[in-house]
């Protein structure tokens, strides 16, 4: 999958998040806590721990890895719960002072100071959510491509949602459209950073997976058949876990092999590191992938 199906990809799965988000929230706003500090830690908590889960599992889905997936999805839940909950618990707190203060007899200010200020608690939700794969993985160049994403999404979604809750009189239909934006924006931005920050991508040539893509932006791509591996090919004869990596280095884009002997460039068996070029072909086993420019 190229990076424009990918984004579309990401797009897709906020709005779902969006829609499971809507209910749960629904629910509790009607229990009607009495403490206005209870209901934002829950609400960020509530939303955090959705749109974490639902990014958390994407490439899982996308590649038909769905137990990795789920253990990215279960620990990126934690840390947007996390994360979910002190922002808009700590953005509750500052709306209180700024209330203490002449700042709040303004209506037109005060109108304009609740979404700033927890557009900005989205926006570390955001952050949390996009950041955590990259950084669980040590990958820092695809966790700073998420960090960036879900920081401009969160922010930018989460001040339409609280923009949309202010001034539209129908607060579930507000409640509703902002959830949608929120996550949309999220994924569109994630997307968009992710294919921003990778370099080139693998396209598979043969076998059950043919014309899959896998987009490449960290510094080091481990290609194999194991389960910790970057860029998981499972499925084919001849490949082997970590059977060889990737490597970005400055402007050169290097192949290493593990597995001596048993890994081929355009044909010719690989001894030592390789320099790719685009359009080189690298086979292993009954494995075949095509090196392409984004």
């Amino acid at each position: 999958m190229n990076g424009e199906k990918k984004r579309l990809l990401y797009v897709l799965l906020g709005f779902a998040a969006g829609l499971m988000a809507l209910g749960g929230i629904e629910i509790l706003l009607k229990a009607g806590l009495s403490s206005y500090f209870a209901t934002s830690l829950l609400e960020g908590a509530y939303l955090g721990a959705v749109f974490g889960f639902v990014f958390g599992i994407a490439d899982g889905l996308l590649y038909r890895e769905i137990r990795q997936g789920l253990a990215t999805g279960g620990l990126a839940s934690l840390v947007g719960a996390l994360a979910g909950g002190l922002s808009l618990l700590l953005t509750s707190q500052l709306l209180l002072g700024i209330s203490g203060t002449g700042m709040a007899e303004s209506e037109p200010l005060r109108a304009f100071l609740l979404p700033l200020s927890r557009g900005v608690g989205w926006m570390l939700v955001g952050m949390a959510v996009g950041g955590v794969d990259g950084l669980r993985t040590g990958a820092w160049r695809r966790g700073l491509a998420g960090i960036l994403g879900g920081m401009a999404g969160g922010f930018v979604g989460g001040m339409v949602l609280e923009l949309m809750i202010h001034f539209v009189p129908r607060p579930a239909v507000s409640r509703a459209v902002g959830l949608l934006v929120l996550g949309g924006g999220i994924g569109f931005f994630l997307g968009e950073f992710e294919r921003r920050f990778s370099f080139g991508r693998l396209r598979v040539l043969s076998g059950a997976h043919r014309n899959r893509e896998y987009l490449l932006s960290r510094w080091k791509t481990s290609v194999g058949s194991g389960a910790r591996d970057d860029v998981i090919v499972p499925d084919y004869e001849g490949v082997s876990e970590r059977h060889f990596s990737i490597i970005r280095r400055n402007e050169e884009i290097l192949l290493e092999s593990a597995a001596r002997g048993k890994t081929r460039v355009n044909d010719r068996v690989l001894d030592g590191a390789h320099a790719l070029k685009y359009q080189d072909v690298i086979q292993v086993g009954s494995l075949k992938l095509l090196y392409l420019p984004l």
